[in-house]
């Protein structure tokens, strides 16, 4: 008799297999299989089997364990990170449990071919990168790849156009549009309703406050994101051009052409086929034999279970969203929300007075937010990295404060795709004196301090004021270089001054000017840090941080007239006149998630 216990995570909670097997020497063979999943979770792939058969003379005896063709992988939700739960919070990441599973799959044996069912669009350009990344590598490994996409855009394309085969439905169809980057502009908006933006920023690429005092871009600004999106653009082309064996001018052309509805990209070669679900799993069975199985790729993937010693951890820790001051908040409806600096302190700490944990992948994935804030990670992730290995993966934007606390890190890994940089800081107010007015709001004030009402949001700055602001941003300007500089050992500080000014770079760019160590993803970040820390990879914990936190992410007033105590009692959230409900754009702004005159570190670019 021989049996055995697997067990593994997957996508829907912690899955058990047992499996045992009776022979006997008169040839009749027997066998029971279980597959089941925790109390709680939903059972989606239970189920039980027995089997009794008589064995064939010479034949090896094996476990009754059916072959497995090809493994279906549900592409749902590639969150970074993710908080769910009402009574009881938990912490996700699904997009490295999507990249593990891919990873699984092409080390098994037990499979011919995997199926991506693509079921979103929102998917980052660097995960796209990872993605595409994977596929190829799935494909070396000698699986077929199949790709089913109802609905796909430019980014979810170019991630599946590595696949062997791509299919879509008769309604379904690709907006291949392109790479568009955009900033919304509101200085003339602000100015036709009384509002005056003040701001002070260092470098000549911290383009961040032209949001609000430029009706249009600067040359700085149009530079930048002109070199962005010739860099993604090219990357795209070139992925879908290797993908669908065609030339980047025929790719090129075929965005030009697009959205296509499912025939047309039939018609242009961009998937192979268009059919029905049903019709998509009967072609694999004609293809495999009618004995072939599409089976979720959970169920093929359990590992067998720990028995002996202690597990040595790898803790990876998710830095995303908006950085803040105070605690890591979520969204009640999203699970996303900001990283807060004493959740994140808090954590580090913890790690490193864990001795079972010997290393630490931090993943940035955040256009920063708070220099404080900033300046606390990293002190906190700089003590860390003195007793334990500290690698930094990048996702689609570490940025500006996402690039701070990436700065101390034994080695920062990005994609080609990743959006990084911005090393620059600065620091505003919105000034409603001209609106107030329009609405016969007067103010008094008594001030004693030549700049105690510095941070008034009836007044604009004086000269005087402006001067002092400009030498607070000069100063923690310097502290940013000097943190690069001391993480970065191949730059100076005058080199990182060179390069930073606030500019933005892809990973290729950033790599090239040695603000990045290599192009890798983040499972090839795990593998670095399990090396540093001289322990292997597939016996160790990977564990994934910060716990959730239990505090809501409420939505942001306009110009943070939420904790505003200096503002008029008529200008309160129930009295918003309608002028400014034409402003939900502006609301949106990570910069109004702060505090007037908080120094801030922060990406002004959008990319779609």
């Amino acid at each position: 008799m021989t049996a055995r216990y697997e067990t593994a995570e997957s996508e829907n909670g912690r899955t058990h297999q047992i499996i045992a097997g009776l022979s006997t020497r008169f040839g009749l063979e027997s066998g029971a299989y279980y597959l089941g999943q925790d109390l709680g979770s939903d059972g989606s792939t239970s189920g039980m089997a027995i089997n009794f058969r008589t064995a064939r003379p010479g034949e090896k005896k094996l476990l009754p364990t059916s072959r497995v063709i090809l493994a279906h992988v549900p592409i749902e939700n590639t969150s970074e990170y993710m908080v769910t739960g009402l009574f009881s919070l938990r912490a996700h990441a699904p997009f490295l449990r999507l990249l593990q599973t891919l990873r699984g799959l092409e080390r098994s044996d037990r499979i011919s071919g995997v199926v991506l069912d693509f079921r979103t669009r929102g998917i980052g350009w660097a995960q796209a990168d990872e993605l595409w990344q994977a596929i190829e590598r799935l494909k070396t490994a000698g699986k077929t790849v199949y790709t089913w996409m109802p609905a796909g855009d430019t980014r979810s394309y170019a991630a599946a156009s590595g696949s062997n085969r791509i299919y879509t439905t008769p309604a379904g169809g690709l907006l291949l549009t392109g790479v568009l980057g955009r900033t919304d502009h509101f200085g003339q908006l602000l100015s036709k309703i009384g509002v005056k933006a003040e701001f002070v920023a260092t470098g000549e690429y911290k383009t961040f406050p032209e949001l609000f005092t430029r009706r249009e871009p600067s040359k700085e600004s149009s530079e930048v994101q002109n070199s962005l999106v010739d860099a993604l653009y090219g990357d795209v082309v070139a992925k879908i051009a290797k993908g669908r064996n065609k030339t980047a001018k025929d790719i090129s052309k075929l965005i030009d052409d697009g959205p296509y509805t499912a025939e047309r990209a039939k018609q242009a070669g961009l998937v192979d086929k268009v059919l029905h679900y049903d019709e998509f799993e009967k072609l694999m069975q004609r293809e495999y034999g009618s004995n072939s199985r599409l089976v979720p790729a959970s169920s093929v993937l359990l590992k067998p279970a720990r028995r002996w010693g202690v597990p040595k951890k790898i803790a990876v820790l998710y830095i995303t969203g908006t950085i803040t001051d105070g605690p890591s908040s979520h969204h009640p409806l999203f699970g996303a929300g900001s990283s807060g600096s004493s959740t994140l302190v808090k954590t580090i700490e913890a790690y490193r007075r864990n001795n079972r944990i010997k290393a630490v992948v931090v993943r940035v994935d955040s256009p920063g937010g708070s220099v404080t804030a900033s300046d606390a990670i990293w002190r906190a992730l700089t003590l860390l990295n003195k007793e334990k290995p500290v690698i930094v993966s990048m996702g689609d934007i570490a940025a500006s404060g996402g690039y701070y606390v990436a700065a101390p890190a034994t080695q920062i890994f990005a994609s080609d795709m990743t959006i990084t940089g911005s090393i620059g800081v600065f620091a505003g107010k919105f000034s409603l004196e001209g609106l107030m007015k329009r609405f016969g709001v007067y103010q008094a004030q008594y001030p004693r301090g030549k700049h105690s009402a510095l941070l008034t949001a009836t007044r604009p700055w004086s000269e005087s004021e402006r001067a002092a602001m400009r030498r607070s941003m000069d100063a923690l300007y310097d502290i940013f270089l000097q943190r690069v500089a001391s993480g970065r050992k191949a730059l100076t500080k005058d080199q990182v001054r060179k390069i930073a000014q606030g500019r933005v770079w892809t990973g290729r760019q950033a790599k090239k000017r040695n603000l990045v160590d290599d192009s890798k993803g983040l499972l090839a970040s795990i593998d670095a840090a399990a090396a540093a820390a001289k322990i292997d990879t597939d016996d160790a914990v990977v564990f994934v941080g910060p716990a959730a936190s239990s505090k809501v992410q409420l939505p942001s007033l306009p110009f943070g007239l939420m904790g505003q105590s200096d503002l008029p009692t008529l200008i309160t959230p129930a009295r918003i006149p309608p002028a400014l409900k034409g402003l939900s754009e502006i609301s949106k702004a990570a910069v109004l998630q702060f505090v007037s005159g908080t120094p801030l570190a922060i990406l002004p670019f959008t990319i779609e």
